[in-house]
């Protein structure tokens, strides 16, 4: 084959490979002559979003544009400045959200998107497994982040965080811990609908507004600790509110307070209330592997579990006791890293 036919061949095979690729995505042209991603038709478990679309730049992702169960990682050009909370909609097999290092909006972390300045957290892909750690650069955790991520565990929420966002974790069906930073100031809308592993929440005294719906048709959430005082619910007294732990299957729940706190009446958000006794402080002696543990409570607290766990962020916590008696409690052969409460 002459130089000038193969020249010819790939020509055309390169716009046969771009013409192939435009075709998987729908879109408009705005205005301004730029491209809005309005769905993709393909079924590639990677795709690479055009930066460019007849010679116009892509600059949005429209809603639900990804929907389904087959996108297991996507690759987002400098081009976008603007994706919509709805992108990447049920996408369960979604693991990897990457983002050109030149974007100007967006970045990303271990498959995790996040604006530009990394303070908030924009998108957990829908595939993600097991435990997630926000990093203490985050300061508000977006609406949607963490939504029909089926497959959370347990999060751990850093001081950091002021605001937990509009459904950021919306049916989080797997999630059965939460742990909750001492700065958060409000858990938005429809937060934790639906998430139905967890049983039991503390509230931070940070919290001063909790919006309605936030633990709605969470079916086994029984206990709820408030350490500060009763929070509004978006402006309205929460004596007054039904919706925040509404749930037509649960048979049991109680939000508990502190009698040292102000606000509360006979019911808060739907389920009614009961002072809780904090737990005693815990003395130790001889902390170090293979030696004695002493635990010494300073008043008797019978109802209080001693638990311990070898990893803060799994949520994972074994029972040691069935209850603490004042005199405390001894273990033999204590694994190293060991953490210790009372529950």
């Amino acid at each position: 084959m002459k130089a000038s036919a193969k020249v010819g061949f790939w020509l055309i095979f390169f716009v046969f490979l771009v013409f192939s690729a435009q075709a998987q995505f729908t879109f408009i042209t705005n205005a301004d002559n730029t491209i809005t991603i309005t769905s993709y038709t393909g079924s590639d478990s990677k795709v690479n979003i055009l930066s460019t679309i007849n010679g116009y730049q892509v600059t949005a992702i429209g809603d639900m544009v990804f929907n389904g169960p087959a996108l297991m990682s996507v690759i987002i050009p400098d081009t976008i400045t603007n994706i919509s909370i709805y992108a990447f909609w049920s996408c369960y097999g979604l693991t990897n959200i990457a983002v050109d290092s030149a974007n100007p909006c967006y970045a990303s972390a271990d498959g995790v998107l996040f604006n530009k300045s990394m303070t908030t957290l924009v998108q957990c892909p829908g595939g993600f497994v097991g435990s997630y750690v926000i990093s203490s650069s985050i300061n508000s955790i977006g609406t949607n982040a963490f939504a029909s991520c089926l497959g959370l565990t347990s999060v751990t929420i850093p001081n950091s965080v002021t605001s937990i966002g509009d459904y950021a974790f919306l049916s989080c069906e797997g999630l059965t811990n939460v742990l909750i930073g001492n700065n958060v100031g409000s858990i938005g809308n429809s937060a934790f609908w639906d998430c139905v592993g967890l049983t039991s929440v503390t509230i931070p005294n940070s919290v001063t507004n909790v919006s309605h719906y936030a633990f709605y048709a969470c079916s086994q959430l029984t206990q709820v600790f408030f350490q500060g005082n009763a929070p509004s619910v978006d402006g309205v007294d929460g004596i007054t509110d039904s919706t925040i732990f509404h749930d037509a299957y649960r048979k049991s729940g109680t939000v508990y307070f502190s009698p040292s706190t102000t606000g509360w009446g006979t019911t808060f958000g739907g389920l009614p209330t009961a002072q809780y006794i904090p737990p005693p402080p815990l003395g130790i002696s001889a902390y170090s592997a293979g030696s004695p543990a002493v635990f010494f409570p300073t008043a008797t607290g019978t109802n209080f579990v001693l638990q311990m766990t070898t990893n803060l962020t799994s949520g994972n916590w074994t029972a040691i006791t069935s209850g603490v008696p004042i005199s405390g409690f001894i273990i033999n052969n204590l694994p190293s890293n060991a953490f210790f409460r009372l529950h």
